[in-house]
């Protein structure tokens, strides 16, 4: 797989997420270079503001809250539940614990889905109302991922042995012109859990007849989180290896999985 100018999500691993734009190999060295992109795609229209926070869904997964709005949530999340699933959804808010049920309204594969309040009582909903009204009238300062950013970027890459930077190795003129007017950030492979590559999807037929040759696996990593699909042969790295993961019931994405983020690899 040519990993170089592919789009991507970044899971780091104390938990945030990046969209980006590979700009070197993963399987090469032990950091990887990218170009930064936002996240959101503007499906949603309802006043949001900036809530990081742990989530306990279905009183069993915890994950990562990224944005609250009146009407809904945002969770972090490598897997996801098909869209219209009602999920018990467990947080905290102004010092106070919600307990409520939310309405998967959508899904970005590789990113985290989008929740949707269902029959939310009026305590709940006056809680939420309430840390909207003071948090909309409070400037907010830079995002983590805004301050993670600026530390990592580069004034310019540094040339490999072939003289050229990794933004020129590959690609075509176009986007070795763009890659070059934009600054690359740094991340070091031991900070990250795996690169989600946006563009390899392929339809799953069957759990016995997949499109890729490998044995199928079930990986766990550190923070609880495990994914199924087929590690193929001849796939690992010195700091990681390539997976093709089983995201949905019809759809399997190319993953590069960082060692020092797994806990272990059950075959199957």
């Amino acid at each position: 797989m040519d990993f170089v100018h592919q789009s991507i999500i970044i899971h780091f691993t104390n938990g945030s997420i990046e969209r980006a734009v590979l700009q070197s190999s993963p399987l090469e060295g032990r950091a990887i270079y990218y170009i930064s992109r936002p996240l959101s795609d503007g499906r949603r229209t309802v006043p949001r503001v900036p809530f990081i926070s742990e989530v306990k869904i279905d009183q069993q997964t915890t994950r990562r809250t990224v944005d609250i709005s009146a009407g809904g949530i945002y969770v972090e999340s490598l897997t996801s539940y098909p869209i219209g699933t009602i999920l018990p959804l467990s947080f905290e808010i102004c010092n106070e614990m919600l307990d409520l049920t939310a309405r998967v309204a959508f899904n970005d594969p590789g990113i985290g889905m989008g929740l949707e309040f269902h029959n939310l009582g009026l305590s709940s909903r006056l809680k939420i109302n309430t840390f909207l009204q003071k948090a909309l009238k409070t400037p907010n300062p830079r995002s983590p991922q805004d301050r993670r950013l600026k530390d990592r970027t580069l004034p310019a890459l540094k040339a490999g042995p072939s003289g050229k930077n990794p933004a020129e190795i590959q690609g075509d003129g176009r986007k070795q012109d763009r890659s070059a007017k934009e600054a690359c950030a740094e991340a070091k492979l031991e900070e990250v859990k795996l690169l989600f590559f946006l563009e390899s999807e392929r339809k799953r037929i069957s759990v016995h007849n997949c499109l890729f040759s490998g044995q199928e696996a079930s990986v766990e990593f550190t923070d609880g989180e495990s994914i199924r699909g087929i590690l193929p042969e001849d796939s690992s790295a010195a700091m990681g290896f390539v997976f093709n993961a089983y995201i949905s019931d019809q759809s399997t994405y190319t993953l590069f999985v960082v060692k020092t983020a797994v806990r272990s690899i059950q075959y199957t």
